[in-house]
């Protein structure tokens, strides 16, 4: 196999993050989706990102959904191929801070669940559910198309054009990482369909991820996906431990002595515990020890928030859980390399160089290449 500068799984949350490309920008749904394959394209072609995780080129995608009124990409998801190995890579976006369908019908809707809708199991001895925002979310990427595809009509397409076995990885963060567990194991669930010769491999790589449904879905997913789970979370990162009752029970002390949260975000904690109580919500992967995240001094951590007025007066807690849910990740994963091809510090490097910066920095590298 080819060597890189990144490991496997290093390789993998490159392909995550770069789901974010889309974040921040603002424009119709074709000028959006236009932009952002644009930059994955320009992005795959740089030789110091080629150097940390191989060749690679999008093969589905970008698709982006916009919400009814929305001028920002409300839910992004891609699949690239890895031209080095035979391994396809689905990558799925977080939260977009700019996105009210987000927020509203993705990330907080957690009272009420759904029936899980492909369940192939005895529904005497399990009964899986997704929370509501889940299932909100589950829906939107079934329903995107990119070049006139699904995902699963593209893997049936692909597939049946190819003799040869393969991984396909599911992977996103934070919101991402709550939609990929439930895009893997609809995946696992249809696979006789589009992949009727049993030749992927599926694999799933959630980061930073709350919960995506109930105890049961979880460990149906496991079952499902055949232990092939590789969740990432850091300790320190608060929405992981969101909806799982046990892991909330940390959350006003997670960061502790160095500091402590304020009543206001006490209250806060009160309210997301007496949801977290009153649900069964469990992580695939219950076990999947945790990065050993490290509370930072409040001035470094403030470093990674756009400059803003409000930002200083942001509770000490809040902003170190957005260091924790960003910046800690690049750390502890050792990706310092890819975070400063972003542009260095999140996250406003999320949504990566502009596409001039990009033209010109592949422009000159193609200038300077030795000539044949």
């Amino acid at each position: 196999m080819t060597q890189f500068s990144y490991s496997p799984t290093q390789r993998q949350a490159v392909i995550c993050m770069l789901s974010y490309l889309s974040a921040f920008a603002k424009g119709s749904l074709e000028e959006l989706q236009a932009t952002t394959a644009e930059k994955l394209d320009l992005m795959f072609q740089l030789h110091d990102l080629q150097a940390l995780i191989g060749h690679w080129e999008v093969v589905w995608g970008p698709a982006i959904f916009q919400a009814h009124k929305s001028d920002v990409a409300d839910n992004t998801m891609f699949m690239a191929r890895c031209l080095d190995e035979p391994k396809l890579i689905v990558s799925i976006a977080g939260t977009n801070p700019y996105s009210w369908f987000n927020w509203l019908l993705e990330d907080l809707p957690v009272r009420k669940k759904e029936v899980w809708p492909t369940f192939t199991g005895d529904s005497t001895q399990l009964q899986p559910k997704i929370s509501q925002g889940t299932a909100n979310g589950l829906r939107v990427l079934q329903e995107m198309k990119a070049g006139g595809q699904s995902v699963t009509d593209f893997l049936q397409t692909y597939l049946s054009a190819s003799s040869e076995s393969m991984s396909i990885v599911v992977t996103g963060h934070s919101l991402g990482g709550a939609l990929s567990p439930a895009m893997a194991v609809y995946l696992a669930d249809t696979q006789p369909t589009w992949d009727p010769e049993g030749r992927a491999e599926l694999t799933l790589m959630p980061m930073a991820g709350p919960t995506p449904g109930n105890v049961d879905f979880a460990t149906y997913g496991d079952q499902k996906l055949n232990g092939r789970i590789q969740r990432i979370w850091n300790e320190k990162d608060i929405v992981p431990h969101a909806w799982d009752k046990t892991l909330m029970g940390e959350l006003s002390t997670l960061y502790t002595p160095t500091i402590k949260p304020s009543w206001l975000t006490c209250f806060v904690i009160f309210i997301t515990r007496r949801i977290a109580n009153r649900s069964d919500y469990g992580h695939l992967r219950p076990d999947a020890n945790p990065l050993p995240g490290e509370v930072v001094p409040n001035s470094e951590a403030i470093q990674m928030l756009p400059a803003s007025f409000i930002n200083r007066f942001l509770p000490k807690y809040m902003v170190q859980m957005g260091y924790q849910h960003l910046e800690a990740y690049y750390r502890l994963l050792d990706m310092k390399a890819f975070a400063q091809i972003m542009g260095g510090t999140l996250p406003d490097a999320l949504s990566g160089p502009d596409l001039e910066e990009l033209r010109r920095r592949v422009a000159e590298q193609n200038e300077n290449s030795p000539k044949n």
